[in-house]
């Protein structure tokens, strides 16, 4: 073989080695690149997978913390009825001793109405122990008509002048309304040293009083 030969074939052989030196370069590459790849998908799967791990575990803390609210909304809600029924229990306990001494403290009124205003003065006692009683189940209690607390000497003065045409027409009841707002006061003012509560009195449409716990 000519030496032009020879050259040529030598060149040939060493573009076949640099080819088959770069596709084995190229297959380690991808072989490294997917290498790479299994490793990223392998870590992902792991990330998923511990994503769904806390992702389970907050939502079982978030049910735990909602069993807890709801353990701690009933506790607080019986708690509270008993508290309430204790309340109550004081509050009839009160009332109940106020019953039992219910001469402390008492006055005498006039009972009744200007029909009977010569009537003998009453003691308020019988009358404080029935409205406490009535108190002790959550009632109120109608007053009776005309109850009052009468100071003699005012009463005289006072038809005196009715009699002598110096009292207003319009002025002739008022003597008696503060007659009845008097013992309104000392009504409440006996409840008061008995229970430690002052009761309200309130004036209904037809003109009676009612007493009331509170």
């Amino acid at each position: 073989m000519s030496t032009p030969a020879l050259r040529q074939a030598a060149e040939d052989l060493v573009q076949v080695a640099i080819c088959e030196s770069s596709q084995g370069a190229t297959l380690d590459e991808l072989k490294h690149i997917h290498s790479l790849n299994q490793q990223l998908l392998d870590a992902n799967g792991g990330i998923s997978e511990k994503l769904g791990e806390l992702n389970t575990t907050l939502l079982n803390s978030n049910k735990e913390v909602n069993t807890t609210l709801s353990t701690l909304v009933n506790s607080n809600a019986e708690v509270v009825t008993e508290l309430k029924a204790n309340r109550r229990l004081l509050e009839v306990g009160s009332l109940q001793w106020a019953i039992t001494n219910a001469s402390a403290g008492a006055f005498n009124y006039i009972q009744g109405t200007e029909q009977n205003r010569y009537s003998p003065p009453a003691s308020s006692e019988a009358l404080v122990k029935k409205i406490l009683l009535l108190f002790t189940r959550g009632n109120g209690m109608y007053l009776p008509v005309g109850d009052k607390i009468r100071d003699e000497n005012a009463w005289s003065v006072h038809q005196h002048n009715v009699e002598r045409g110096k009292v207003p027409e319009a002025d002739k009841g008022k003597f008696e309304l503060s007659e009845v707002a008097s013992f309104h006061t000392a009504l409440i003012g006996q409840i008061y040293s008995l229970t430690g509560q002052g009761p309200r009195v309130e004036k209904k449409d037809d003109g009676r009083y009612v007493i009331y716990r509170k």
